[in-house]
């Protein structure tokens, strides 16, 4: 469970300890690096990509794609959206039918799985509003559209192989 700010979104992202961290570059050290993440003397841009693609701990500085797009929050995320609450929470029973049912998505997708990772991005931010747009890397208006299109753009250049892989784990 994240102890997520009740007091207003200016609390999250960057200036919240386990928000901050989740969104950390996994390339940095969070604690190392928080102050400089929150004043802005570290800049983060779309293809930085967050410490919460990766289960934690599991991080490969060898090879990133080991366990990319796998993270607990991350898939939690994905069955509350696609499967409802109930399921995502493990709770024994779901009261209605999840987005999936609803709307007959039986596999994930690439596009799919990215999306969700926009959208956790966001949630864990101070950003105010939900846009694609924006001009600054950091702060209220970051460009999710970018970070979308860096995910993507990556996943899209992986091996066959590999992103078969990753489909077969996330299905």
């Amino acid at each position: 469970d994240i102890p997520y700010p009740k007091t207003g979104r200016h609390r999250a992202g960057f200036e919240h300890p386990v928000c901050g961290g989740l969104l950390c570059p996994v390339l940095l050290d969070w604690e190392t690096n928080a102050e400089k993440l929150r004043t802005g003397l570290i800049t983060v841009y779309a293809d930085d990509f967050p410490a919460f693609l990766w289960p934690e701990g599991k991080y490969n500085p060898e090879d990133m794609f080991v366990h990319f797009l796998q993270g607990e929050l991350l898939v939690t995320a994905y069955k509350h959206i696609h499967l409802g609450p109930s399921t995502a929470l493990g709770l024994s029973r779901a009261t209605r039918p999840g987005n999936s049912q609803l709307h007959n998505i039986s596999t994930c997708t690439l596009e799919g799985v990215t999306y969700i990772v926009v959208l956790l991005r966001f949630v864990l931010s101070d950003q105010l509003t939900f846009s694609m747009g924006g001009a600054e890397p950091q702060g209220k208006t970051w460009c999710l559209r970018e970070f979308y299109n860096a995910i993507l753009d990556t996943l899209l250049e992986l091996p066959k192989e590999q992103v078969d892989r990753l489909l077969l784990w996330w299905n």
